[in-house]
């Protein structure tokens, strides 16, 4: 490097010591154009820069990071944030009754054959204490809408039938005679028995008036999944309170319990009633296991028997449409040709 300095001194060949290394370099350029003085001069300056330099290095040393005090509560609230949604993910919360009303109407409409067990209470007959109420059993089987078969067996002995076979509908009464009833639609909401209007749809129909007309809740209890309905509507004509007992895998109705208004006083003229026949205070249907075989090929067949067709009710028209849905009132006498059939009403409009 060449050149003049301030003074007029110079710098060819002649080199300071303090220009062998690469700060010397860089601050000897620096001061070249304004020192003063003599080379000692000189050289005192540069060492006080470089010591000036390497003291603020020096000071410069990695310290190690502090959170500001108001990042640590919001580290704290993140960390829980990530713990409660790792705790929901693993553990989470119960379903609600109405998910879970969903998921049992979706497994009783699944295809498959269902048979359901049940137990029927009605009111007393007049005169008569709780202990002679008459009782009935019986069984529901179900293979799908068109295929539906109700059997039940009263106290006193008594048997009926209800049954659709596809599009023949069909019942056996208490004499034992097959009678032909027109299907049109596949199954009735009501059926009328000697003990009053039985409450007989399938039972995903049922959900789904649970489902428009109670109020549901979850009421667990014994480690059982449960389901608890009370209606809303009065003038809804069904149970008072229905409990069901879910299967928590599946979702099927492993039972359903059904409690049923008291009977009200019924109006009218001689031999006959107005508005519906009671039913019964209680029913209970709970789910049964069938075997390898399932229900059978022929189990909603008719019997072979001689076919007579159900008489038309006092209005000209099939005795007996769903009772739910406004049809005639039941006849007092029994079958016969001025009487009803011995068992339900045609299926509902």
């Amino acid at each position: 490097m060449s050149g003049m300095d301030t003074e007029g001194t110079v710098m060819g060949d002649h080199r300071f010591g303090h220009e062998d290394t690469a700060n010397d370099r860089w601050i000897g350029a620096m001061l070249d154009s304004a020192r003063r003085g003599d080379a000692a001069g000189a050289d005192a300056r540069v060492d006080r820069a470089v010591r000036a330099i390497r003291a603020e290095r020096a000071s410069l040393a990695p310290r190690t990071p502090r959170l500001a005090w108001w990042r640590a509560p919001v580290a704290a609230a993140a960390s829980i944030a990530v713990i409660a949604g790792a705790a929901l993910l693993f553990n989470p919360q119960p379903a609600s009754a109405s998910a879970l009303l969903q998921a049992a109407r979706a497994a009783e409409q699944a295809a498959g054959e269902r048979r359901y067990m049940l137990q029927l209470a009605f009111p007393p007959h007049p005169g008569q204490g709780a202990a002679s109420a008459p009782r009935a059993t019986g069984t529901l089987d179900v293979r799908d809408p068109r295929h539906v078969r109700l059997d039940l067996r009263f106290s006193d002995g008594r048997t009926m039938t209800r049954a659709i076979d596809g599009d023949v509908a069909w019942t056996v009464g208490p004499e034992g005679g097959v009678m032909r009833v027109p299907a049109d639609a596949p199954w009735p909401r009501f059926i009328e028995t000697p003990e009053g209007d039985l409450l007989a749809d399938r039972l995903d129909v049922l959900l789904a008036d649970v489902a428009a007309n109670y109020r549901i809740e979850r009421c667990d209890a014994g480690g059982e999944m449960r389901v608890c309905a009370t209606r809303l509507d009065d003038g809804f004509r069904g149970a008072d309170r229905i409990e069901l007992t879910l299967d928590p895998g599946s979702k099927h109705v492993r039972r359903a319990e059904f409690t049923f208004p008291a009977p009200a006083p019924r109006a009218g003229g001689p031999g006959g009633h107005v508005g519906p026949r009671p039913g019964p205070q209680t029913m209970v249907i709970e789910r049964a296991d069938l075997g390898p075989g399932g229900l059978g090929a022929d189990r909603f067949v008719p019997p072979s028997e001689p076919v007579r067709m159900a008489p038309a009710g006092r209005d000209g028209q099939p005795f007996g449409r769903d009772r739910g849905h406004g049809g005639p009132p039941p006849f007092e006498g029994g079958a016969g040709p001025d009487g009803p059939p011995p068992f339900g009403p045609p299926p509902r409009d």
